[in-house]
């Protein structure tokens, strides 16, 4: 470097790209071990939630184009969010007490499991703990 150069700060741009190369390179040491534990937590995140969660795009093309055997059921109003809570109730009341057998069938209304009249804040109280319920299930997979 020259005189002036030294004199006034300036750097030559090859020493310049040295220096912030030698930076980098003391940055990527110290947050490696820690990104490892990331890459090591996303890995398993990703395991629970495709073994959970089977979706694929020929899984995914068959729901949305209907050519699926069990159509699915979207909330979209709470007119239809009453509907799959009704639906959950069937499901849960038939796989309870199948020795009842008493056959019910989706939009049933079951009067003892407390469907019939429905306020929303209690139906979107319900839907929340059965969402949570199964986020605690994959979680505590996780764990």
């Amino acid at each position: 470097m020259s005189h002036n150069a030294i004199r006034f700060g300036r750097m030559p741009q090859a020493e310049k790209l040295k220096l912030k190369a030698e930076s980098k390179m003391v940055e990527t040491e110290v947050e490696s071990p820690m990104l490892a534990n990331h890459k090591t937590l996303v890995k398993q995140i990703h395991e629970a939630y495709v073994k959970n969660f089977s979706m694929n795009k020929a899984k995914a093309r068959l729901i949305l184009t209907g050519k699926t055997s069990k159509p699915p059921l979207i909330i979209h109003d709470m007119e239809t969010f009453q509907l799959a809570e009704r639906t959950l109730a069937v499901h849960m009341v038939n796989s309870d007490y199948p020795e009842l057998e008493i056959g019910l069938q989706a939009g049933d209304v079951v009067l003892g499991v407390g469907c019939r009249e429905l306020q929303q804040m209690e139906a979107e109280a319900r839907l929340f703990h059965c969402c949570q319920s199964t986020s605690v299930e994959t979680v505590t997979e996780l764990t």
